[in-house]
């Protein structure tokens, strides 16, 4: 009886230690699930409100997030009267470079509308952002368009001195697009200069970009932008070479130089014109292998006429020169005939039409103008004479390109590069009644007078 007993508590405390195992396991277990549950939630809300956080900290930045960068200062020096707009431009070249992260970073921009005064410059601008990541690019710049761009971007930007006395970009806030009227917007289109057609340098890229409204599309040319600065040229490449190009609603192209070959050092030299806007592009062979072009202009006037002046091959003071004309709006072009006998260097140059053309020579060391002429299309050319006092003599020293105003063959000749007559802000206006064989003083100008031509 006893040994069933025992038999019988043993079996009882088996169970029970059997059931206490279980409830512990069941425990535990519930336990265990329960807190990853409630951890995990809990991580899961952390990182929500983590990224909520973040999100909204970087809405609050917005315009003032760009303060950080400043003040911003350029590498280059602007006249005071559009330091302004050249440092906001420099500024957004700045925010397309490496220098940024890709969540801020833009791949262009465009400016639809601009007033400065007083240190104070309002913008209304276009960005188009590299990124794909619009959560961002809403946070930083503003919504994205179907396009990819974000538009009508408003900032009011100071530019001040900092403490070190150089002009910077010292604050960017958000500008009020009123401000920006009819009368005081520099940004302004018109029939004469259509603003809407415009182009972009990226050095970065190696590319030249276009459009013909605006921004609203743009075209990337298919050639590298080093092509556009070829030659003898080591200036800034945020913009063309002036006179190297026409962008007009009639009329795109361009001066461009490839080389020849990887074992020849000389060049090939291209008028390269569009005539659907970007949509395929012609290249027309000036000249083959020639030695480095320094000087280059091209231009248009009426009934598709056009001209092209090239100088190159410079050594001690000289160069050689050459000269193209067309009568199709740059489809062909014909070779002509220009000034020899001499190779000064060429500081400008003109067709006033088909006939009458121009060459200014210069040198290293002009002591008067020396201008020369032709009256059959480059044929033969003839020195023109200049007729001014002594004194001015002295003094107005290098033609430039002449041009017609009011029926007028009229001329400007300026100081040259050590000029410092009335602090070498004043040019001579010349007048001619024989086509350009003598040149008569008329008046003297300011500098910064808009020229015509």
């Amino acid at each position: 009886m006893k040994e069933r007993k025992t038999a019988f508590i043993r079996i009882a405390l088996g169970i029970g230690l059997t059931l206490i195992v279980i409830g512990l396991v069941v425990w535990f277990g519930l336990g265990f699930s329960l807190g990853r549950f409630v951890s995990s939630r809990t991580e899961a809300t952390a990182s929500t409100q983590t990224t909520e956080t973040a999100q909204a900290k970087i809405k609050e930045q917005n315009v003032d997030y760009f303060n950080q960068f400043l003040p911003f200062e350029s590498d280059y020096s602007y006249d005071p009267s559009s330091q302004g707009f050249n440092l906001f431009y420099d500024l957004m070249r700045f925010f397309a470079s490496e220098k940024v992260d890709d969540d801020v970073r833009i791949e262009s921009y465009s400016v639809s509308g601009a007033a400065y005064e007083e240190g104070v410059l309002t913008v209304k601008f276009t960005v188009w952002p590299t990124t794909i990541n619009r959560d961002q690019m809403v946070a930083y710049w503003g919504k994205v368009s179907d396009d990819g761009s974000v538009r009508d971007i408003c900032w009011q930007v100071t530019v001040d001195t900092t403490s070190q006395g150089d002009t910077a970009i010292t604050n960017v806030a958000t500008g009020d697009a009123s401000v920006i009227t009819e009368d005081n917007n520099q940004m302004t289109t018109d029939t004469n200069n259509n603003q809407s057609i415009n182009y972009k340098t990226e050095v970065g890229k190696d590319q030249l970009k276009l459009t013909y409204d605006g921004w609203k599309n743009q075209v990337i040319l298919p050639y590298a932008l080093s092509d556009f600065f070829g030659g003898e040229y080591s200036g800034d490449k945020q913009s063309l070479i002036d006179q190297s190009y026409v962008l007009t609603p009639d009329q795109t192209g361009f001066i461009r130089t490839a080389d020849a070959s990887d074992t020849n050092a000389k060049q090939t030299v291209y008028y390269t014109y569009t005539e659907d806007q970007g949509s395929t592009w012609k290249d027309v062979i000036l000249e083959k292998e020639t030695a480095a072009i320094r000087y280059r202009k091209v231009a248009f006037g009426d009934d598709g006429f056009g001209y092209i002046f090239l100088s190159g091959g410079r050594v001690m003071g000289q160069e050689g020169y050459l000269s193209y004309t067309t009568a199709d709006g740059g489809k062909t072009w014909t070779s002509h005939q220009v000034v020899k006998g001499v190779s000064s260097l060429l500081t400008d140059a003109c067709y006033i039409n088909e006939k009458l053309g121009f060459m200014s020579l210069g040198g290293t060391t002009p002591s008067e103008p020396n201008l020369y002429v032709t009256t059959d299309g480059g044929n033969t050319w003839l020195q023109s004479s200049f007729v001014m006092s002594d004194e001015l003599k002295k003094v107005f020293i290098v033609a430039e390109a002449p041009y017609e105003e009011d029926g007028v063959l009229k001329v400007k000749v300026n100081q040259g590069v050590t000029g410092d007559y009335q602090g070498g802000n004043v040019k001579g206006v010349f007048t001619s009644k024989d086509q350009g064989l003598t040149w008569t003083f008329d008046h003297e100008e300011t500098a910064d007078t808009t020229e015509a031509g």
